[in-house]
């Protein structure tokens, strides 16, 4: 079996995997049975909180935010533009846009408020999945995918690729909670739900990968 075709199945399994779960995750949401540990989660990270940490948090926040990363995301396509990267700069604005447009949608379908107590950072829209979350994964994953695929790199340098990606996504969605913006099971959703999307537009990418190796 040929490695692009693995890759492909490989992306299209997990994206099924992660939306699987997403669906059943999201009946939980819908019948209300989360509400008790989300209350309890929060406070315990409420407790947490102090000056310095709420600065640093208030930071990282931002690189998540559509304000941040849809700009980043336009450069970067643009960047991949000027170098021939059709594919590769289709694929990244897919997976941006996408979990921005996603996000929107299920935002409205599900309708789930955000806390109503200790919130530092105020938002206007319905809390779950979090777009936060669900775009942070977009892009640098977006990202953590191209350069997986197109620069060789020893296991190690892989490993330190996947730890860095992960960090950034986690911190992102813990600075959301810990701001009060979201209860956990938001983020939990958001991680899911970015992680499809993500995985399909990546099983997209890698299909695309092999026509065009077929091809020349």
């Amino acid at each position: 079996m040929k490695k692009g075709y693995t890759s492909f199945l490989w992306f299209l399994c997990i994206g099924l995997l992660a939306g699987t779960a997403f669906l059943v995750f999201s009946l939980f949401i819908y019948w209300s049975l989360l509400k008790e540990a989300d209350h309890h989660l929060l406070l315990a990270v409420y407790s947490l909180r102090t000056p310095q940490w709420t600065a640093i948090f208030m930071f990282i926040q931002q690189l998540g935010s559509k304000y941040t990363l849809l700009p980043m995301m336009a450069a970067a396509a643009i960047y991949l533009l000027l170098f021939r990267r059709v594919y590769e700069s289709i694929f990244l604005m897919s997976t941006v846009w996408g979990a921005y447009i996603i996000n929107g949608l299920l935002k409205n379908l599900f309708h789930q408020l955000r806390p109503s107590f200790g919130m530092l950072l105020m938002e206007n829209s319905f809390g779950y999945p979090s777009r936060h979350t669900m775009l942070v994964i977009a892009f640098f994953g977006g990202i953590s995918v191209l350069i997986w695929t197109n620069i060789k790199m020893s296991r190690s340098l892989l490993k330190g690729l996947t730890v860095l990606t992960s960090a950034i996504i986690l911190l992102v969605g813990f600075s959301m909670v810990y701001l009060g913006a979201h209860f956990p099971s938001d983020i939990v959703g958001g991680l899911l739900a970015g992680t499809s999307w993500l995985f399909l537009c990546g099983a997209w990418y890698q299909k695309c990968r092999e026509i065009r190796a077929y091809r020349q």
